[in-house]
C-alpha cells in the first residue's frame, strides 16, 4: 500500500499531512497526492512517501520530498453588504466587516457617501459602522463604495446600492422661544425671534393669528424661515387674555405654536417687580416694613393675604407659600 506523512527530521517522527492535502492509494501500486495550500501555509514541509507490504512501516520503502510553499500576498476582503433601503426621516446602521489574512489590518475608506451618511470607527480595526439618516428631500438612488486597502496597495471594493424611499410631504417645523403661557404687567414687554424650516426644503412663510391679536403687536416675516415678534401692553389691555397662533406654512402644510398672554396691572406676590414670586419678594416686603426700604410697585402686589394692608403677615404668608406649600397669594 502507498501512504504519505510529514516527516519531522528533528524528532524523527511522522506527523499527519496538512488538512489541505489528500493522499489516494489506487491499490494498484500507484497513488496520488494533492495539496491546495491555504494563505497561511507558506513555508517548507518535508513529505515522506511510503510503500509497504505489511500493516506497519517497518522495512518499508520511502522517498522524501521537500515542498516549499511560497508566500503570495493577498488582497483584503470585505464581507458582503446587502443593498440598503431606507425611508426618508428614518435611520439605518450597517456594520461593515473586513479582513486581511497576511498583513496588518487594512485601511478602510468609503467613497460617494450621500449627505447625512457617516462612517464611524468604534475601535475595532476590522470593522466600521455605516450610519445614514436621509432627510425628507433625499429620496432617490445612491451608490456607496466601501474600500479596504492593505500596506502593499492591494484592495477590495464593495459596491452597495442604496434606495431612499419617499416619505411623502412633510409639514414645516416651527420654533417659537416663548413660554406657552405668559403674564405681562404694564411695565413689561415680550419679544422673540421665531424660526422655521421645511423638511422637504420648500419655502416657508410665517404669520401670526389671534383671538384677538392685541393692539401694539409687531410681527414681521423676514423670509427665509425667520420672523420677529414684539408686544408691549398699555392700560387698555389690562385684564384681557390673548390667544396667539404663530404659524409656519409651506403652501400646503402648516405647523402652529400657541401662546397665551394675560395682561395684568401687577403680579400678586411679586413685590420687587422682577417677574418672579420667590423668597426675595418676602425679603423686599420685610425691608419695606422694618427698614424703610423702597415700596412695592404697586403696593397692592405685596398684599399677598388679601387683607387690604401690607404688613409682616404678608411676608409670612409668602414664605409659607414658597417653602411649605401654603396657599397662593390672593391680592385683591
Amino acid at each position: 500500500s502507498l501512504s504519505v506523512a510529514v516527516y519531522d527530521t528533528l524528532n524523527d517522527e511522522y506527523l499527519p499531512i496538512p488538512s489541505t492535502a489528500t493522499m489516494v492509494d489506487s491499490l494498484n501500486g500507484m497513488g496520488s497526492y494533492l495539496q491546495v495550500p491555504g494563505f497561511l501555509e507558506s513555508g517548507r514541509i518535508y513529505l515522506r512517501f511510503l510503500a509497504v507490504d505489511r500493516t506497519t512501516l517497518a522495512d518499508s520503502l520511502h522517498r522524501d520530498v521537500t515542498v516549499t510553499i511560497l508566500d503570495v500576498p493577498q488582497a483584503p476582503v470585505i464581507d458582503t453588504v446587502m443593498p440598503i433601503s431606507v425611508v426618508e426621516g428614518d435611520s439605518v446602521g450597517i456594520q461593515v466587516t473586513f479582513d486581511d489574512l497576511d498583513s496588518p489590518p487594512p485601511s478602510f475608506f468609503a467613497d460617494s457617501l450621500p449627505q447625512n451618511a457617516n462612517i464611524i470607527n468604534q475601535g475595532d480595526p476590522l470593522s466600521r459602522l455605516f450610519s445614514f439618516k436621509p432627510m425628507y428631500f433625499q429620496a432617490g438612488n445612491y451608490t456607496v463604495y466601501f474600500r479596504a486597502i492593505d500596506n502593499t496597495g492591494r484592495a477590495d471594493t464593495m459596491v452597495v446600492p442604496i434606495e431612499v424611499v419617499e416619505a411623502g410631504p412633510q409639514a414645516p417645523i416651527l420654533q417659537v422661544p416663548l413660554p406657552s403661557n405668559i403674564v405681562l404687567r404694564l411695565t413689561d414687554s415680550v419679544s422673540a425671534r421665531v424660526f422655521a424650516y421645511d423638511p422637504d426644503d420648500e419655502p416657508v412663510t410665517l404669520r401670526l393669528e389671534g383671538d384677538p391679536i392685541p393692539p401694539n403687536v409687531e410681527f414681521t416675516d423676514s423670509t427665509g424661515g425667520v420672523g420677529g415678534f414684539f408686544y408691549k401692553p398699555d392700560e387698555l389691555h389690562v385684564g384681557f387674555t390673548y390667544n396667539l397662533d404663530f404659524i409656519a406654512s409651506d403652501g400646503a402644510l402648516e405647523d402652529t405654536v400657541e401662546v397665551v398672554i394675560d395682561v395684568v396691572s401687577y403680579v400678586c406676590g411679586d413685590a420687587n417687580a422682577d417677574d418672579a414670586v420667590n423668597v426675595s419678594d418676602a425679603v423686599y416686603i420685610i425691608n419695606y416694613i422694618f427698614t424703610s426700604g423702597p415700596a412695592p410697585q404697586p403696593l397692592a402686589a405685596a398684599d399677598t393675604n388679601g387683607s387690604g394692608t401690607v404688613n409682616v403677615s404678608d411676608a409670612v404668608y409668602l414664605i409659607n407659600f414658597i417653602f411649605t406649600s401654603g396657599p397662593a397669594p390672593i391680592c385683591e
